[in-house]
């Protein structure tokens, strides 16, 4: 009986000593569930004191608390959860270098643009080959050579005068910088270009010479400007009327026109302010009475020795009345009344 009392006894505590083995698990789960909603909650620290990191069991005494080095550890790691990611990854050296490394291409950017913005504003357009070569032949037209002064057109002169180096360094066989081909050379060459430069004093003989020639054949040296048979003639004499103007009133010329040549013009009878053309015509009528009074006839003959220039006169009047009737544009003016005047003194216009 008393063996069996004991036994129902022993039963009993260990029947005690699982329940309360079954209440330490339910509070230890109890303590696990709030250390959970404490550390996603955001709220304390690690070195907070009774701060229970994720699956640790709650003590009396935290964990490492009176260790200083393992509390700031725990703080920076808190700390860089709030934070936001680093833009640069690396050592700090590397870093460095890195944003060294932006800054020198921002600045070269930087500065490239300030030199095309540079470039853009005072860049001219260059001049062609092409457009070179037709102000030589509108200057030329004007002045009956090449040698354009520096005053007349800085670029056009210093452009001829870049030629002629790179063709006497061509000739030498050096290097130029000036590109200047066989079929540029050949080209310049047909418009008249001189790669000596041209004699002012031999441009101006030549002139007066084809001046004495227009007055043989005209009575006068008044050169239309779009006289067909010589138009460079006919500019080159209105150039010198417009020098001889600046000149008068004491104003600079681009053209050298000395004392010496206004003399010359004015001893073969150029006028600077042009020639009537009825005193002209009125006195090739009077060497053209004076012929038909002496041979009986009006026919002077083309190289007439006694007056070349009135032979030559009367067969420029021909070549006139053919291309009127022609209804052709002509050089001279001849008009229906000269027509009937010269007809008046037996002129024919077929000749003899």
């Amino acid at each position: 009986m008393v063996l069996t009392l004991l036994n129902v006894f022993n039963q009993m505590n260990k029947v005690l000593s699982a329940i309360k083995s079954l209440e330490c698990v339910d509070i230890l789960q109890v303590n696990v569930k709030e250390d959970k909603e404490v550390v996603h909650s955001g709220h304390g620290s690690a070195s907070s004191p009774g701060y229970v990191k994720k699956g640790e069991i709650e003590t009396d005494a935290p964990k490492n608390a009176e260790d200083p080095v393992q509390d700031i550890n725990n703080r920076s790691e808190s700390n860089e959860e709030d934070r936001e990611p680093p833009v640069h990854t690396g050592t700090s050296s590397e870093r460095k270098r890195s944003a060294a490394s932006d800054a020198s291409t921002t600045l070269h950017k930087t500065r490239k643009k300030i030199k095309t913005r540079k470039k853009t504003s005072t860049k001219q357009p260059k001049t062609g080959f092409d457009e070179r070569c037709n102000q030589l032949l509108r200057f030329k037209e004007e002045f009956g050579h090449c040698n354009v002064p520096r005053r007349y057109n800085p670029s056009l002169a210093h452009c001829c005068s870049a030629m002629r180096q790179a063709y006497k360094k061509r000739q030498q066989g050096m290097k130029t910088n000036y590109t200047l081909s066989q079929d540029r050379i050949e080209r310049l060459e047909e418009i008249g270009f001189q790669w000596q430069g041209v004699d002012y004093d031999k441009v101006s003989d030549e002139r007066c010479r084809q001046l004495i020639a227009f007055k043989e054949e005209f009575g006068h040296c008044n050169v239309p400007v779009r006289y067909s048979g010589n138009p460079s003639l006919g500019q080159w004499c209105h150039k010198m009327r417009h020098v001889y103007k600046k000149i008068q009133k004491g104003m600079k010329t681009n053209y050298t026109l000395s004392q010496d040549r206004i003399e010359r013009l004015e001893e073969i009878g150029f006028q600077w302010q042009g020639v009537d053309y009825d005193k002209a015509f009125e006195k090739r009528c009077r060497e053209l009475i004076a012929f038909k009074e002496e041979f009986g006839h009006c026919n002077v003959p083309q190289k007439y020795a006694g007056n070349p220039s009135l032979g030559r006169w009367c067969n420029t009047m021909r070549n006139a009345y053919k291309k009127i009737q022609k209804g052709m544009a002509t050089d001279s003016n001849l008009s229906q009344d000269r027509i009937e005047s010269l007809e008046e003194l037996g002129f024919q216009w077929q000749g003899c």
